[in-house]
């Protein structure tokens, strides 16, 4: 449990105390309110000034109950205030590194999408945001920068930093909220990455067109859609998989052309299958996908998705780079 929430709780038990403790002098004792209310607090502190008027059984019991629970809740309090000291340090130590960090990942909400993804990324590069002080602790557990908050709150997103953030992911538990952290991301940050996790409404549904979303993540579409082609299709499935694979040293990047020195030249010209042992599969020009023939001229601006390894990439991608 949160050591906020500790002591909230006990504050909440001292005042239902006091309450009790009044109401119990009041009617048993035939005392004023104020009276009542001042022996409460004398008993329940462990002051000891002394009964104000002379008390019968039923009064004293209720001192012997008071001082009983007075002394509980100021050694519960006592014994928890260290705690929210160092709680309350790291807090600050959180936010203090959040402030330093540029380019760096937002990951809003915790839940089992998120503690998949975060497996797959740089955690030095990623700031979590959740409500739950649970998935807080979870999240720094795992050594990553978590902020307890409202995602969809414009000041919690400031905290993370999302005015230096280079991507934002919304895993939120609704698609209205995840709609809300995506336009407040986009007007804080224009230039940042959103991607958005369409649970209920489809991706190309009219919600999410007049969001402002860069990418939809839908994790049921897309179970859906690979277990239809699991069905049909196996291999290809299988083929994505090892593309997908860590473990695999065979990639498809997408590395967009920039260098001036292959404007107008072809694939066939720069024989790049023999000089770098890739294979281009696709290239982007706009919102046109081609697929290229020994012929097609390169443009700047195209986008090639290129399949190969690690290193036979690196290479190909600073020929298309190099200015």
């Amino acid at each position: 449990m949160n050591t906020r929430r500790k002591i909230t709780i006990a504050l909440l038990w001292t005042i239902i105390i006091i309450i009790l403790g009044t109401l119990g002098y009041h009617f048993l004792e035939g005392w004023s309110l104020f009276d009542s209310f001042y022996m409460t607090m004398i008993t329940i502190t462990t002051t000891g000034y002394g009964e104000i008027h002379a008390m019968s059984v039923k009064g004293r019991l209720i001192s012997i109950v008071l001082m009983l629970f007075g002394i509980s809740i100021f050694i519960y309090v006592i014994s928890i205030l260290p705690e929210l000291f160092w709680e309350e340090l790291f807090h600050k130590g959180v936010e203090g590194k959040v402030k330093k960090m540029r380019n760096h990942t937002i990951i809003c909400g915790f839940g089992k999408l998120a503690q998949e993804l975060v497996c797959k990324l740089d955690k030095k590069k990623l700031v979590v945001i959740d409500e739950s002080p649970i998935q807080v602790e979870r999240a720094r557990e795992l050594g990553i920068n978590a902020i307890m908050g409202d995602a969809t709150q414009e000041e919690t997103l400031r905290r993370a930093g999302v005015e230096r953030a280079k991507a934002v992911i919304a895993t939120l538990d609704s698609d209205a909220k995840n709609f809300v952290v995506t336009m407040i991301a986009k007007s804080l940050n224009p230039s940042v990455f959103v991607i958005a996790t369409a649970r209920t409404q489809k991706p190309t549904s009219s919600f999410w067109k007049a969001s402002r979303a860069d990418a939809f993540i839908s994790p049921y579409v897309e179970a859906a859609d690979k277990v239809s082609h699991l069905l049909k299709k196996p291999s290809t499935v299988q083929f994505i998989e090892v593309l997908s694979s860590k473990e695999e040293e065979i990639m498809i990047e997408s590395i967009e052309v920039r260098s001036s020195k292959l404007t107008g030249k072809s694939l066939g010209e720069l024989n790049i299958r023999r000089q770098f042992g890739i294979n281009i599969v696709l290239i982007q020009r706009g919102e046109h996908f081609i697929i290229p023939d020994a012929n097609y001229r390169f443009q700047i601006g195209d986008k090639v998705f290129a399949l190969g390894r690690h290193e036979q990439l690196e290479s190909f991608e600073k020929l298309l780079t190099e200015v």
